[in-house]
């Protein structure tokens, strides 16, 4: 306690517990406003969201990664389990996420069946540990699979 000033006491009830008595908010004061890459960046999560929940449902047990670039406009989806490297570029033409979902399904069904993995919901996951993979750990795919294998035993 410091001289010539007293400490007043208060009480707080339950309704006031944590809030400023005499509290006003000021809505005409200056906010501090978020930059464009930090609106920029929560669309492109919204909209990555969105479309990673929409592949989990149409597809389940399967691992789906899902990039977003508004600046760019593309949407890339990717199944790491299958390829980290190699994935579905989508431009996003100005549709809305109603028009974007049924083109990612498809984009998503195409890498499953580059790969020969079924659509069915119902699955084995140790399926895909058992396909043939390259040095860096991809699954090599069908129509790729005579080019890798002369490259690996060229001597």
């Amino acid at each position: 306690m410091r001289r010539g000033r007293l400490l007043e006491k208060s009480r707080f009830y339950a309704g006031d517990k944590g809030r400023p008595q005499n509290h006003i908010q000021d809505y005409n004061a200056p906010v501090a406003s978020q930059s464009h890459e930090d609106k920029a960046a929560a669309v492109e999560f919204w909209i990555a969201k969105r479309i990673g929940e929409d592949l989990v449902r149409t597809y389940p047990g399967r691992q789906w990664m899902v990039n977003v670039d508004t600046r760019n406009e593309v949407i890339i989806i990717c199944m790491p389990a299958l390829s980290k490297k190699e994935g579905y570029h989508l431009h996003m033409r100005r549709d809305t996420i109603a028009e974007l979902l049924p083109r990612c399904r498809r984009a998503a069904g195409e890498i499953l069946e580059r790969f020969k993995q079924p659509r069915s919901r119902i699955i084995d996951p140790f399926d895909i540990d058992q396909l043939p993979r390259d040095l860096r750990d991809d699954v090599i795919a069908p129509d790729r699979y005579d080019t890798n294998m002369r490259w690996n035993s060229a001597k």
